[in-house]
């Protein structure tokens, strides 16, 4: 691994260091960060692999169980109801849009599924929505029910991937333009396998992974079935995080720093394409791909990297951020 000089920033203070401050400009994939108390940042990553940051924030609304990355801008939800819209503009800077109270409570999940945002409560009711080019939230359908106890909603490519990790069951649904939803197919109890810990869209592909490096490759077709196209018994164990990176799969594990990278063909098929074993650190909570890589432990401590054409990874810098985000994501211009 290529060993490159590495900088050190500090959010922590909200205070930001010479050269540090940079304006992005329009196509720009911004680092969204937001921590229980109240506090958040905005950034991006430069043509180097640096963070650049925007804006420092400390008057969020606190303890918000879910921050979404939609179409138009930024989606928050409190499991008590409570709701707020927030877009970044071109300089990097956050703006609260919509502020919403009287939202259903106790969601589980809310997914970015093209324009859509679906919402799915553990009960089996459901809704969608979207957010206006303005930056309000605006709902299309209440759904009396779709399924109880989903453990993964996933969206994909075709449509939206349903799994109950206690018992194998699935099914998938599809949103149309006028947002309303419809299930496409239902897959039975035991159809699936159980205990899946893992299932990541990669694009064509949905990757499965459970903690006994059991995994799976499937997809979903363009009328809203899924197909498995492989399934294997012999990775990495116990990994914590998965994501793609580059074509890549980056299965990284939280216990030791171990990683593995694989690659799924266009027939389906996953193979291994490295090992990086001593590299990374260990407990790292947060993997985020914007053009680069970043890793991010609740210490504080991160490392940015890229993923070079020989599979090799190049860290680009070390920063020091401040501690305890609980939400870091990618908000795409």
């Amino acid at each position: 691994m290529r060993r490159h000089s590495l900088s050190a920033i500090l959010i922590g203070c909200l205070m930001l260091l010479a050269g540090v401050v940079g304006q992005a400009q329009d196509d720009t994939n911004y680092l969204f960060f937001v921590r229980y108390d109240g506090m958040g940042a905005v950034g991006y990553l430069n043509q180097n692999g640096e963070l650049m940051q925007t804006q420092a924030i400390n008057g969020f609304t606190a303890e918000w169980s879910r921050v979404v990355s939609a179409d138009n801008g930024i989606f928050f939800y409190r499991n008590d109801g409570l709701g707020a819209v927030g877009q970044i503009d071109r300089d990097g800077v956050f703006r609260t849009t919509d502020a919403i109270n009287g939202l259903t409570a106790n969601w589980t999940h809310i997914v970015s599924a093209g324009r859509h945002l679906l919402f799915v409560r553990a009960d089996g009711l459901g809704a969608i929505g979207y957010l206006s080019r303005d930056g309000r939230l605006v709902q299309t359908q209440a759904i009396s029910t779709i399924g109880t106890n989903w453990s993964h909603v996933v969206g994909a490519q075709e449509g939206v991937f349903f799994y109950r990790a206690s018992d194998g069951l699935g099914a998938v649904g599809q949103i149309d333009e006028a947002g309303h939803f419809t299930t496409t197919q239902s897959l039975p109890v035991g159809a699936l396998i159980t205990g899946w810990t893992h299932i990541i869209n990669t694009g064509r592909n949905l990757f499965f992974y459970r903690n006994d490096g059991q995994s799976a490759v499937g997809y979903l077709s363009r009328d809203g079935k899924y197909a498995q196209s492989q399934s294997l018994n012999a990775l990495t164990t116990d990994c914590t995080h998965i994501v793609n990176l580059k074509n890549h799969l980056f299965l990284y594990r939280a216990s030791d720093g171990n990683v593995m990278l694989g690659q799924i063909d266009r027939d389906g098929q996953f193979s291994a394409a490295g090992n990086y074993d001593g590299v990374f650190s260990a407990g790292y909570n947060k993997l985020v791909v914007a053009d680069e890589l970043m890793l991010y432990n609740a210490d504080g401590t991160a490392v940015i990297g890229r993923l070079e054409q020989d599979g090799s990874f190049s860290p680009t810098q070390a920063v020091t951020l401040t501690a305890q985000w609980t939400h870091l994501l990618i908000v795409r211009q």
